[in-house]
């Protein structure tokens, strides 16, 4: 993911947004461009402790990668359609050659608003999330 040229939005907080994504340096590359157009972000290695977050905070979207350690990324968007109706979901996968093919559209069957394949460019998930419309 490239951080590319930021938007100026202004100093209003767009939206709070739930990233889910087992690997470090996906979460910083998603985290710094989201906050650079002043999106909150908070971001979580697994889906047990995100799911604990999202209890305590209200958040408006989720980006969840599909292959986590701990759930499966489609049962983790299912949850959240159940327990968090109002929060939308975007999921992301950079799965295998073959497994991403079926997954993405699995994702989307299981309730994600939004698929992105990864490596995706910044302003394909600046662009998803404002499509969104969530404010």
């Amino acid at each position: 993911m490239c951080a590319g040229v930021f938007l100026n939005w202004g100093t209003q907080r767009l939206s709070n947004i739930l990233l889910i994504d087992d690997d470090r340096e996906v979460r910083l590359s998603i985290r710094t461009v989201l906050q650079g157009v002043n999106h909150g972000v908070s971001d979580f290695d697994n889906a047990k402790d995100a799911m604990r977050a999202a209890k305590d905070k209200k958040f408006d979207i989720a980006i969840i990668d599909l292959l986590l350690p701990d759930t499966d990324g489609l049962e983790l968007i299912r949850e959240i359609r159940i327990n968090y109706p109002d929060m939308k979901t975007i999921a992301i996968s950079g799965g295998g050659a073959v497994l991403h093919k079926n997954y993405l559209p699995a994702a989307a069957a299981f309730g994600a608003e939004v698929t992105l394949e990864k490596p995706f460019e910044a302003e394909a998930l600046i662009n998803a999330i404002a499509a969104l419309n969530v404010n």
